[in-house]
Order: structure tokens, then sequence, then C-alpha cells
């Protein structure tokens, strides 16, 4: 590996050695890696506290002490999400004092979920702890402002009570119908979770009683046919430095107004014009995001490349689920990184190397996976699969094109699907060997998914 690739590893070591780390995460494997890198650059013993398990392998005991709360699987993602950042809130008076004889000054740092507050944790302040102000951000019933400010193109809108938005819907429909988006007013909310797509009378029941339940207002804007992706960018002290945009895999249920949120890739490549757009918008926002609430750090701006070109849905503040996808080449522990970069440490970030490092990296070389969440429990399996002009069937490891494993996850259990990179075109979209593959695991485990549908390509 060159010593390039593991500047950004070396520079954060004089702020990790000697310290002590408190990981509190909705699934306890993700402090894994996390607390094998801080090992590596000189942390002392980490403890770590996950509200559910999860599917991989726990941290390393001689490493990290590691706790498992058992959770039960809530009934969807969100709630598990939030169930979870509750019992991390308010842990158990035995798993306190645990934490307090191990760190018994206080002074560790603690690492929680990319998407929570940056409150304190067991008494233990966040490393790079996410302001209120720059969570805020993340309510779809405000980002349109953000991007009037910041000079960026966007579909009409409409801003109405979350009880009453059907006139809305006939004056922003487009020809594919709208999109209802719902607030942060229970917190955060993310994966398509409140989003609903209205194409006819026959979606709104459902709809009605989703938000009415959940929110109290939404944002209605047209339905944007084209490619999900994500744009990120860091924010630097000195400047904001942006990537190539990366596909999100949402594919849409047949005769349904929901959609199946099922991870982020790489493989696919924007048309250069457009992407070159697309990390200048990214840009853009992130020195605007500087200047309004002093942010610092990774975000996304997550949207849709449709037939004239990209357009935002939403901004996400924070460190996004897809960045790592672009990072898989860069040997450091990003989620890490990010929360050095808003902790503020005064390291030589070379911000301009790093985006240049990312961009030839990832030139040839690309990554992702897709994943189902399930509401029971699954047998943990590994089955290898291969694809045919038909979809997507099982085969033997030696000719295997990528593979699916199931085991624990919030809502009972997970499915991974991950095709092999190997044997991944660059270039196209990855969402519909995501279809075919999920297609396959519903067929061997009976998930009830139903059938889900790819994006188009419109550029």
């Amino acid at each position: 590996m060159s010593d390039a690739t593991t500047w950004w590893r070396d520079i954060l070591e004089p702020v990790i050695r000697g310290r002590r780390f408190l990981h509190a995460l909705d699934i306890l494997v993700q402090a894994t890696g996390a607390s094998k890198f801080l090992h590596e650059l000189g942390a002392e013993r980490s403890f770590a506290v996950g509200a559910r398990r999860g599917t991989g392998k726990l941290p390393d005991p001689a490493i990290c002490e590691g706790i498992d709360l058992g959770l039960p699987g809530a009934g969807d993602m969100m709630a598990g999400i939030r169930s979870g950042e509750a019992a991390l809130r308010d842990l158990p008076p035995d798993i306190r004092a645990r934490i307090d004889a191990w760190d018994p000054t206080g002074e560790a740092l603690a690492i929680s979920t990319i998407f929570g507050r940056g409150d304190a944790i067991a008494g233990r302040r966040q490393l790079g702890g996410r302001p209120p102000a720059w969570a805020d951000l993340e309510d779809k019933t405000v980002i349109d402002a953000v991007w009037d400010d910041a000079g960026v193109p966007r579909a009409p809108y409409r801003i109405r009570p979350a009880a009453d938005f059907d006139g809305a819907l006939a004056e922003v429909a487009g020809p594919r119908g709208a999109v209802v988006s719902g607030d942060s007013r229970d917190g955060f909310n993310g994966g398509g979770s409140h989003v609903r797509w209205i194409r006819s009378e026959a979606d709104l029941p459902e709809a009605h009683a989703f938000f009415r339940e959940r929110c109290d207002l939404v944002r209605v804007m047209p339905f944007l046919d084209g490619i999900p992706c994500s744009i990120h960018g860091i924010v630097f002290p000195d400047r904001t430095v942006g990537f190539r945009p990366v596909e999100m895999l949402v594919l849409r249920r047949q005769g349904q107004s929901t959609v199946q949120y099922c991870g982020a890739a790489s493989y696919w490549n924007a048309p250069e014009a457009d992407g070159l757009a697309m990390r200048a918008l990214a840009e853009r926002v992130g020195e605007h995001l500087r200047e309004r609430v002093g942010f610092r750090g990774a975000f996304t701006v997550d949207g849709v490349l449709t037939a004239d070109g990209f357009l935002p849905t939403e901004l996400n503040p924070r460190l996004g689920a897809a960045l790592p996808r672009l990072f898989h080449a860069i040997d450091t522990h990003l989620p890490i990184l990010n929360r050095c970069i808003v902790e503020g440490f005064d390291l030589d970030w070379r911000p301009e190397a790093l985006q240049a490092e990312v961009l030839r990296t990832t030139e040839t070389s690309r990554s992702g996976h897709g994943m189902l969440q399930v509401g029971r429990p699954l047998p943990e399996e590994e089955v290898h699969v291969r694809f045919t002009s038909e979809g997507c069937e099982p085969c033997e490891a030696d000719v295997a094109e990528g593979r699916m494993v199931t085991g624990p996850g919030p809502v009972g259990s997970l499915v991974f699907m991950t095709p092999d990179p190997a044997k991944t075109p660059i270039g196209p979209s990855l969402a519909p060997r995501i279809a075919a593959m999920a297609a396959c695991a519903d067929r061997l485990w009976s998930l009830g998914v139903g059938v889900l549908e790819p994006a188009p390509e419109l550029r």
C-alpha cells in the first residue's frame, strides 16, 4: 500500500494513542473494526455496548470488552434505531458501573451512531459529537432553504401539515405522480422510511394514516425518475472537497407507495459532465454549511440523476452510509477519521491530496452491497449465487458472482447481498443485480418481499 493511502491513518496516531474509547452503538459488531483500528494506533483497551448484536464478528475481547444489551427485534428500521438510541442513553446501573470501573476518571471519549445528536454517553463526551444545529438540517421540510441559499437547483415543492397535503399533490405532481416526505418531529428518519410515492388516489389512505401518526409537517414534490444517488463532501478547516456520486440502491415495490432501501454501491458511473457538476455542487453546499452553521466533516447531498440532470431531495449533515464505498482503498477508518475532523483536531489533513487519492483509487476499484431487513429469525447461512438471463440463482462457490449471508438484525434478521467486485462491471447501475438477488433471497427464505424494481438510467 502506498504512503499516500496510509497518510490519513498515520496522522491520527497522536490524538488516539493512550486514550480510552467507549463505543455505544445500535449494533455491537460495528465496534469490531473501529476498536481494532484504535488499538493499532495505540489506544487503550476499548469498551463497547451494543443495543443488539448484529451480523458479523464481535470485537476481539483482548482489545475491546463488548456487551450486547439484547434488545428484541423492532417492528421496522426506524423503531430499531430509536429503541437502540433510547437504551444507550439510559444504560442499566450494572453496565454503568462496569463502564465506571473501566474508566474511573470519566475521561474516555464516546463514539456513537452516525445519526445521533452528539449527546454524552454514560457521562462521557462524544468524540466529534454532532451539534443540534447540524442535525436539524436533516429534516426534509427545512432543507429547501439551504438549496436556495447555496444556489442549488431543485424541484418545485410544498410544505403542508401532515394531516392536509392533498391539495399540494395536484400543484406539484409530475408525469409519474408525487412524493411525500415526513419531518423529523420524532427524531432521525432515513432509508425511505418516511417517504411515500403517490401515483393515484389508491395510495392516499395509507399515506394519510402514516404521516398523521408520525409527523407535523410534510414536503410534497414531484416524483423524480432516474438513478437515486448520493454526492459526498468533506468540510475541512480551509476548504471542502467533493467526490464522485455513489448509487443509492433504492428499489421500487410493484404496486406499492413505499420504496425498499437496500444500501449503496460505487460501481455505477454518472456521465462525466454530470459527475463533475455534482461534485462541484457538493463543494458549494459544503462551503455554505461552514458559513451557515460552522459545519465540519462529511456530509451528503442525496437526490436523483433525472433525464434533465441532478436534483436534490435531502441533505445528510453527517457521515453518510455510502461514503465508505469510495474509501475502501484508503487505509484508515473513515468514521474515526471523520470524528477527528469534526472534533477540530489541528492535523495536516491534506484535503486536496485525499480527494485526488479517492478519485484515483476508485477509477478501477469499486465496492458495494445490498441488504434486506426481515422481521423474523432466519437460519445463519451463506449462499453463493450467479446471474443469468432469468435473474439470479444459487451456485457453487467456484463459479459464483456474488454471495448472500443471513444473520440477526435490528428487526429480526438481515440478508446481505454482496456481488463479487472482480466479476461486477464498472459503469452500469448495480440496482438490477441487487433486485435479482433480492428475488432469489425471497424464493430461498420466503421473505415476502415481493417484486422489487430498479430505477432506470435516463442520462
